[in-house]
């Protein structure tokens, strides 16, 4: 009897290991098949993802909401840049490389799932999506000569002609930015953090990059002030700068909601928030050539300014 129960004791132990081990090649390979193949001549929006670690996204993927059904499609420039897939969070889980644009422990939930259904909703445009955020990032990090602006062009040119030499139709390329944190803890000045991201923006439009969408940050939980230089300089300049729009403002709003996960980072119902508000904004500007007016919760106003666009429907 004790032998027979020895043995129901050694099989149900090499049962267990088979499982986990079969549970965890499932796990590891969950993405391995998932292809998207779309018609040939399908007109798409290419859009980059950049900025630090609130753009990486440190929130709950759980707590995402799904992707609408041919709403967008993540293009994987540095793990597989050979397909498209469709959009999962954690968004950019996958997009590493040592050296340059590299979070691999820091993407949990991003707020680019809200962004493309809100922004799909309002344009009929599916987006094509590429990560290319670094947490902790200054705009000095970001400079040309340095590693992470020549790895986030190399990205966007890889899956620019990848889609071109697959059929599709590229009809806007832009990015979409959210940094700024660190540079508030660094007490980065406003003309200097303007005259940096010009510089930043003018290289990805040298490459093909129409405009650069600006959502602004929020607060230092504990230091509310710190970020006011920052956010006043990211306001000027989508005020002043064609090349600039601005489409969030409701960070500074999260902690007033509960919506900060610690003094700097967003939850994922925050991140889901403004990626909603972002995407729908930025979507009004590409329909309409307007830009959207956003009440501002920092100045307790109205954001608004009078550039237009040409539209191409």
């Amino acid at each position: 009897m004790k032998k027979k129960n020895r043995i129901i004791i050694l099989l149900t132990i090499l049962l267990l290991v088979v499982t986990g081990a079969l549970v965890f090649v499932l796990f590891e390979n969950r993405n391995e098949n998932k292809e998207v193949t779309l018609s040939e001549g399908t007109e798409v929006d290419l859009v980059m993802f950049m900025g630090q670690s609130n753009m990486s996204g440190t929130g709950d993927s759980d707590m995402a909401p799904t992707v609408i059904d041919g709403a967008g499609y993540e293009f994987r420039a540095i793990s597989d840049p050979t397909k498209l897939y469709p959009i999962e969070e954690p968004f950019g889980e996958y997009e590493n490389k040592e050296g340059a644009v590299d979070d691999k422990d820091l993407k949990t939930g991003s707020l680019v799932s809200s962004f493309v259904n809100s922004y799909y909703s309002g344009s009929g445009v599916p987006v094509i999506a590429v990560s290319a955020s670094a947490g902790g990032s200054t705009l000095h990090s970001w400079r040309k000569d340095g590693t992470l602006l020549p790895d986030a062009v190399n990205r966007y040119n890889t899956a620019k002609s990848w889609l071109t030499e697959n059929g599709y139709v590229i009809r806007h390329s832009y990015m979409v930015w959210l940094q700024g944190e660190s540079d508030g803890n660094k007490q980065t000045s406003q003309e200097e953090y303007i005259s940096s991201i010009k510089d930043i923006v003018s290289v990805m439009q040298e490459n093909g990059v129409e405009k650069c969408f600006i959502i602004r940050i929020g607060i230092r939980t504990e230091e509310p002030g710190m970020y006011d230089t920052i956010i006043e300089a990211q306001t000027e300049l989508c005020k002043n700068n064609e090349d600039f729009i601005l489409i969030s403002t409701k960070a500074v709003e999260l902690d007033t909601l509960g919506l900060m996960r610690d003094e700097v980072h967003y939850t994922q119902g925050g991140l889901n928030l403004i990626g909603e508000e972002a995407g729908a904004n930025m979507a009004y500007y590409v329909k309409t050539g307007m830009t959207p007016e956003l009440y501002d919760y920092q100045n307790e106003d109205v954001y608004s300014d009078s550039k237009e666009a040409e539209v191409v429907e």
